[in-house]
């Protein structure tokens, strides 16, 4: 009988244990070296001109708890001094007033405000701030917690004029394509 119930506690304290191993939060910090926030802008000509760019620097957290990925916090500051593109003149371009005015406004932030299960995926909302504009934003997900990590891969669109960078309107195109990976480890 002393062996049953030695067993039987031994076992409760093994799953106890495992189970608050499982629960417990899990932070990765986020930066260029396992995150990619990239864009594609396109301008209105014939054929239709399309630049590729994204952001070198950027500092950031994701954090969840257990494997719970609806409990995931996400906050991110971008340099936007580091914004680059596939062609000089366009970079430069996209850091003047017309634009980012990233003199007057040097940085872009999102945080996470709400997760939720959408399928086999997510949707992610949150408020980015960038040229002096807050807006709320939604946009699916692709999300796998493991080991403590992050990956997740995301393509949406935004409107630029909703950050009122509005430059070129009727030969800039409004949206802004976005490619967001995170590969980041514990």
């Amino acid at each position: 009988m002393c062996r049953i119930l030695g067993f039987t506690a031994i076992a409760m304290i093994t799953l106890a244990g495992f189970a608050a191993a499982r629960d417990q939060p899990a932070e990765v910090k986020l930066s260029a070296d396992n995150t990619k926030i990239e864009f594609q802008c396109s301008k209105m000509t014939n054929p239709v001109v399309t630049h590729v760019g994204g952001f070198k620097k950027f500092t950031g957290t994701a954090s969840y708890q257990g494997n719970d990925l609806t409990t995931l916090k996400i906050k991110v500051d971008i340099d936007l001094n580091t914004l680059f593109t596939d062609e000089p003149k366009v970079t430069s371009h996209l850091k003047t007033p017309d634009f980012f005015d990233t003199k007057t406004y040097p940085t872009a932030k999102f945080e996470s405000t709400k997760v939720e299960k959408d399928g086999a995926d997510y949707k992610l909302t949150g408020k980015l701030t960038m040229h002096g504009k807050t807006k709320e934003v939604t946009f699916p997900a692709k999300l796998e917690a493991k080991d403590g990590g992050l990956n997740l891969t995301s393509k949406f669109k935004i409107n630029r004029h909703d950050w009122a960078i509005s430059y070129g309107k009727g030969f800039v195109i409004d949206d802004v394509s976005m490619d967001v990976t995170v590969n980041a480890k514990k």
